[in-house]
C-alpha cells in the first residue's frame, strides 16, 4: 500500500510518493510550474488535481505536472477549490462561487453571484 501527498504554494509544488512499511523509502518529484500564479489546489488523492490560478482559470494538471485544459474560467482570482467527489467541484472566486462539473466542464449552478 502506498500514499501521495500534494503539497502546492505559490513558490513551489510537489508530489511526495510515500510507500508504507518498513525499509521504504519515499520518493519526492518537484513538479515545475509558473511561480506566483497559482492560488489554491485540490486533489482527491488519486488521478489529476486542479488549480486554481490568480487569472480566474482553474486547470487540471496529471501526476507530471503536465496541464490537461482549463477546465473553468472567471474575471477574478480563484480564491479555493473544494472537491464534493470525483466529478464535482467547488469553485470561489473573489465575487463569486460555482459549482463545476469536472469531465464536462460544465458550471451547474452559480451559488453566490
Amino acid at each position: 500500500m502506498s500514499g501521495s501527498l500534494l503539497i502546492a504554494t505559490t513558490a513551489a509544488m510537489v508530489v511526495l510518493d510515500q510507500p508504507c512499511g518498513k525499509g521504504t523509502a519515499s520518493n519526492t518529484r518537484v513538479i515545475p510550474h509558473r511561480p506566483g500564479v497559482i492560488s489554491c489546489a485540490a486533489w482527491n488523492g488519486e488521478g489529476d488535481a486542479l488549480f486554481g490560478f490568480r487569472s480566474g482559470k482553474v486547470e487540471r494538471l496529471d501526476r507530471e505536472g503536465a496541464s490537461k485544459g482549463a477546465l473553468y474560467a472567471s474575471d477574478a482570482p480563484v480564491v479555493a477549490i473544494v472537491l464534493k467527489d470525483p466529478n464535482t467541484a467547488f469553485i470561489g472566486g473573489e465575487n463569486k462561487i460555482a459549482t463545476l462539473n469536472i469531465e464536462t466542464r460544465d458550471v451547474i449552478e452559480p451559488i453566490i453571484n
